[in-house]
């Protein structure tokens, strides 16, 4: 459940992964709509739900600074905590670290109310991605990702002040273009580039990524392509 990404970000990132297996996006769920949807995910034998984010979640109960409060925790996350027990389906909830990225952002019962509290952090300094506990019931073996050449180890220069990609809005601009129909390059480069204030190469790079990521499809027709909207812009083993 996506609260954060959207539909097309989301989409291209699972088509990177090669994720495989029954996998179901939905994207900014009502809180109140959440408990019959993971009971239905649950009687379609669906073993994970995957939230992002708490800070999502709990923003929609409108109280006044949110995250920082125990009484929203209880309210969003106890629901959470009694259906996973009940049905057994794992729920993970993702959740943001504060600035020093050493502990979670927010409210302390959070953490009382999880049965682990997991930290995903970048080392630095061994370019490594790692995976710690913070809190467990069970055994936990921490985990270690080569993490060479990430780009938050050589700063994120082209990014946006609210922390979004210039490609990402670049490549939903697209697609939302190409959801009217079919169109040539030269239909929508001019727009494309004043737009964007980029060269044309940019336009040429955003869509070989939608290509790459099987959302858009593109059609020799003469010395012209032709670009539209994939027929089923989904992994074939992600719905």
């Amino acid at each position: 459940m996506d609260y954060e990404m959207g539909e097309s970000q989301l989409r291209m990132f699972g088509t990177r992964l090669g994720l495989r297996g029954y996998i179901r996006a939905m994207h900014d769920i009502p809180l109140s709509d959440l408990k019959a949807i993971i009971l239905q995910a649950v009687a379609d034998e669906c073993g994970l739900v995957i939230i992002d984010s708490y800070a999502s979640l709990a923003n929609q109960t409108g109280s006044e600074n949110a995250v920082n409060s125990n009484g929203v925790a209880e309210a969003v996350l106890k629901p959470l905590a009694d259906l996973a027990h009940q049905t057994g389906v794992t729920i993970v909830v993702l959740h943001h670290t504060n600035k020093t990225n050493m502990q979670y952002d927010g409210s302390q019962r959070i953490k009382g109310l999880s049965d682990f509290m997991l930290r995903l952090h970048l080392d630095r300094r061994h370019e490594q991605l790692r995976l710690t506990a913070d809190k467990t019931r069970f055994d936990f073996e921490p985990l270690a990702w080569d993490a060479a050449g990430h780009p938050n180890l050589k700063g994120r220069t082209e990014a946006s002040e609210d922390g979004e990609e210039p490609g990402d809005k670049q490549l939903d601009w697209l697609l939302e273009r190409l959801s009217a129909g079919p169109l040539f390059s030269e239909d929508f480069r001019a727009d494309f580039t004043a737009e964007f204030g980029v060269h044309e190469k940019t336009l040429e790079r955003t869509l070989s990524r939608g290509i790459d990521a099987a959302l858009i499809h593109k059609e020799k027709q003469g010395r012209k392509s032709r670009f539209s909207l994939a027929a089923d812009p989904q992994p074939p083993a992600v719905e």
